[in-house]
């Protein structure tokens, strides 16, 4: 069995512990702040590097705005840029009113002249004509009434008419002409499509 002796004095011990205790310390402190220094050198090089890439990219900018400067009729190109890409609403628009005059002369009776035909927002079609008779009149609003069921392009029974609450109105009675005024709300079958 060994003993264990203590030939150091408690003041001497306490010393010693106390200066292991402050060298640790003066350690933790050291590696604390070589930590922190590394950290604040790499967040300063991430900074410049970034400062770098934000300076090269600005020059890029700045070349390509004088380049596109430097070309002639610029403001021409966007003009007709913006022009370009209005184009396919345009087309729909044009589809719409092509459908709705083919399906029109489809069933307009042979001896009726237009004089007038308008769409309105809500769908309301207002046909103003003239014809030797009433009965050319009475034909172009049953034509109207059976437009896509009986008469036209693809008529089925089973198919949506394109034109209801069809109404002959505005009769006046001339010389040899008959003038009338149709109106009907459109089905949106007889404009939507190509």
């Amino acid at each position: 069995m060994s003993a264990k002796i203590n030939l150091l004095p408690d003041v001497r011990q306490a010393k010693l512990q106390d200066k292991q205790r402050r060298q640790l310390a003066i350690s933790v402190a050291i590696g604390t702040v070589l930590v922190a220094a590394v950290l604040l050198v790499i967040g300063f090089l991430v900074i410049q590097g970034q400062n770098v890439q934000v300076s090269k990219l600005s020059s890029k900018i700045t070349t390509n705005k004088q380049k596109v400067a430097s070309y002639p009729n610029v403001k021409a190109m966007l003009a007709l840029q913006a022009k370009v890409a209005a184009l396919p609403a345009l087309y729909q628009q044009r589809a719409i009113i092509t459908k709705l005059l083919n399906t029109i002369s489809a069933v307009e009776p042979p001896d009726a002249d237009f004089t007038n035909l308008s769409l309105t927002n809500d769908s309301q079609l207002v046909v103003t004509a003239e014809g030797k008779s009433f009965m050319t009149a009475s034909r172009l609003a049953d034509a109207l009434k059976a437009a896509n069921t009986v008469t036209g392009p693809g008529a089925k029974a089973s198919n949506q008419p394109y034109f209801t609450n069809v109404q002959l109105s505005a009769v006046t009675l001339g010389a040899g002409k008959t003038g009338y005024s149709v109106t009907a709300s459109v089905n949106p079958g007889a404009i939507s499509g190509n």
